[in-house]
């Protein structure tokens, strides 16, 4: 039974891996600074601190570390769903604001959506590690196991 829960796990593991890996987040083309306008920096810089504009290229960067426990990514998914659900009308308003450029606009349109993706994403996985981490409360030699793997 361990060793079918082991390999259930590590499949689930995988899956989620590309799940994640395939978030459209990722997959936004680098911001060019160069087309960023003064009023553009001026407009994002009054909306978010610099702490989340470090937090969105971390997360944009896989920045999250995949070698966590189960119950412990339960919380960074939480976190990071929290922390995009404020940021993302930060950029949702940006795309129809007067008060940025065209560039701007645009790139914001890209992001929020793909931000709104993420939250998406994160929020089908929870239930599995939700699921993975109780399993493993009830039954602590599955965590030995898998930390010895």
């Amino acid at each position: 039974m361990a060793i079918k829960f082991s390999i259930l796990f590590k499949i689930f593991l995988v899956t989620a891996c590309c799940m994640i890996s395939s978030l459209d987040v990722l997959a936004v083309e680098p911001l060019e600074i160069k087309q960023l306008t003064d009023a553009d920096k001026i407009y994002f810089g009054s909306r978010l601190t610099s702490d989340q504009i470090e937090k969105l290229q971390h997360i944009s960067a896989h920045g999250y570390n995949m070698s966590k426990l189960p119950c412990e990514k339960i919380v960074a998914i939480n976190k990071n769903i929290h922390f995009l659900s404020l940021v993302t009308p930060v950029f949702r308003s940006a795309s129809t604001s007067g008060e940025v450029s065209a560039y701007a606009k645009k790139y914001s349109t890209t992001l929020a959506r793909e931000l709104t993706d993420t939250v998406k994403a994160f929020n089908e996985i929870l239930p599995r590690y939700k699921q993975i981490c109780s399993s493993t409360k009830q039954n602590p030699k599955n965590t030995e196991s898998r930390q010895n793997q």
